[in-house]
């Protein structure tokens, strides 16, 4: 996965999850994202394809303020 963000120019961290940790974030699509606040509430959650770039900076702005 590393290896792949890098060839992409990915600017951001790019990981991957065991099965628990899965099981306890209810994913159930590959590539899902997960925003989670500094007090640990999941903010935004997305499955493959999902999201607007409004919603990313409206995630981002959440999270940074």
């Amino acid at each position: 996965l590393r290896a792949f963000a890098q060839n992409e120019d990915y600017p951001w961290l790019v990981g991957s999850a065991d099965r628990e940790i899965l099981q306890a974030f209810d994913v159930k699509v590959q590539s899902t994202k997960i925003a989670i606040d500094a007090d640990g509430v999941i903010i935004y959650r997305a499955g493959y394809g999902k999201g607007t770039n409004k919603e990313w900076i409206s995630v981002f702005e959440k999270l940074s303020g």
